[in-house]
């Protein structure tokens, strides 16, 4: 649960450039890579 990704910038980069935006944000948009 360290790295944390927004979700809509999840989407927006990864279907830009094929990659995922990780940030180390704490927020109720975040996302968690390791579930």
């Amino acid at each position: 649960n360290i790295d944390k990704i927004y979700f809509r910038d999840l989407i927006l980069h990864n279907y830009n450039h094929g990659k995922f935006y990780k940030a180390p944000l704490n927020t109720d948009d975040v996302y968690s890579k390791n579930g």
